[in-house]
């Protein structure tokens, strides 16, 4: 995925928001949009899992090799995760 306004408008978060969490390597933003999408499919499309899957378990295997880290280290993963489940209500 790439982290476009439009991406975060879909998730339900800012765009500069998401924007300021991450340098600005082209790489890096599309690591951090897959995991974002990834993150928001788990928390708010369960119940669609099977038509997601299959994708996921490609964009997922990307985004556990990536050549970069988030800032403070950890998984992509955890890091988006952390900011899908920390949203206000109704957001991502």
């Amino acid at each position: 995925w790439e982290l476009t306004p439009r991406f975060a408008s879909m998730i339900g978060a800012d765009f500069e928001e998401l924007q300021a969490l991450v340098d600005d390597d082209p790489y890096v933003q599309r690591v951090w949009a897959t995991a974002l999408a990834l993150a928001w499919l788990e928390e708010h499309a369960e119940s669609l899992k099977v038509e997601w899957q299959m994708l996921a378990t490609k964009a997922a295997w990307w985004v556990d090799n990536p050549s970069a880290q988030p800032l403070g280290g950890g998984s992509w993963m955890e890091f988006a995760r952390g900011r899908v489940q920390s949203a206000p209500s109704g957001k991502a």
